[in-house]
């Protein structure tokens, strides 16, 4: 009573050598008994031979076999390996790199310049170049076409255009391009004249393109994308208690700011000379700088607290 009844199959079982037959030669090179790595090298190395289609059972065993036979995996790198897409990945390194190289060279030269005549008096900015290097933007602004023109290319190989904008790493090096056009534009047009807008967009600028320079280095070789993929582990795993610390110093600043911006000792009022220049919570931008200061910093003396 209460028994379930259980169907038995009394089908008889196929022998090993009725399975072996209905596999594939690099299947039974990899999943029969006798199996051998070296036998399966030598068939993927034929033209004829895909690695498309394999069951889940036939790839986790050429997975486990490749670990141990290096011959298996000098053939596997030569089937998943394909000549066009690695030349034009390590052409992105090479653009990348030389990018990098002409946008510094271009800045340096274009720095030193500076101070080196008067500002003319027409000029409403602050400072003034001597010397604009033409010959190396032009460079510069050529490599920066070709990542113009993979950019065209991989916009239209996306399913619709909207996703392509919807890529954080796309407009990643959309502001690339469009900041290293105008960087170099301003130094070609403005050495004689130009003020801190400039200068922070250079600056912005170069960190992308170094930015750039690890991201491709990433994709490219295995080191540096184990490296680079842990500090980005590293910074979402830590990203809670950097936000807290952020909140927890800009209390502070608000603080020291509301508590300090009506003292006349303190902060500036009408000209006065008594204002402190590392103790500025007269603002509360300088409060939320002078408290990062100083949390970093720490006190001069250790004994001092």
């Amino acid at each position: 009573k209460g028994s379930i009844p259980i169907a038995c199959d009394r089908r008889e079982k196929p022998s090993l050598l009725e399975t072996t037959e209905k596999l594939t030669p690099l299947q039974a090179a990899l999943l029969s008994p006798n199996r051998s790595a070296e036998l399966a090298a030598s068939l993927l190395e034929g033209p004829s031979t895909r690695l498309e289609g394999l069951d889940l059972s036939t790839e986790l065993e050429l997975a486990k076999q490749a670990m141990e036979s290096t011959a298996l995996q000098k053939v596997l790198n030569k089937k998943i390996t394909h000549r066009g897409m690695t030349a034009f990945l390590f052409g992105d390194l090479f653009a990348t790199f030389m990018l990098l190289v002409l946008f510094v060279s271009a800045t340096i030269k274009f720095f030193e310049g500076v101070g080196l005549s008067p500002v003319p008096k027409t000029c409403e900015s602050s400072y003034t170049s001597n010397y604009t290097p033409t010959g190396i933007l032009i460079a510069v602004i050529c490599f920066n076409f070709y990542f113009l023109l993979r950019e065209i290319l991989q916009m239209l190989s996306t399913g619709t255009r909207v996703d392509y904008f919807f890529d954080i790493f796309n407009l990643y090096e959309v502001t690339r391009m469009v900041l290293v056009f105008i960087s170099a534009f301003l130094m070609m047009s403005t050495g004689d004249c130009f003020g801190e807008g400039t200068q922070g967009t250079i600056l912005t600028t170069g960190v992308l393109v170094i930015v750039g320079l690890i991201f491709i280095l990433r994709t490219t070789f295995l080191p540096f994308g184990t490296f680079v993929g842990g500090l980005f582990l590293i910074l979402k795993t830590t990203l809670p208690f950097l936000i807290v610390s952020f909140l927890l110093v800009f209390a502070f600043s608000f603080i020291y700011y509301t508590l300090s911006s009506l003292d006349v000792s303190l902060c500036p009022v009408d000209g006065n000379d008594e204002f402190n220049d590392e103790f500025n919570h007269c603002t509360l931008s300088g409060s939320m700088y002078t408290s990062l200061f100083w949390f970093f910093k720490g006190p001069d003396d250790p004994t001092n607290y």
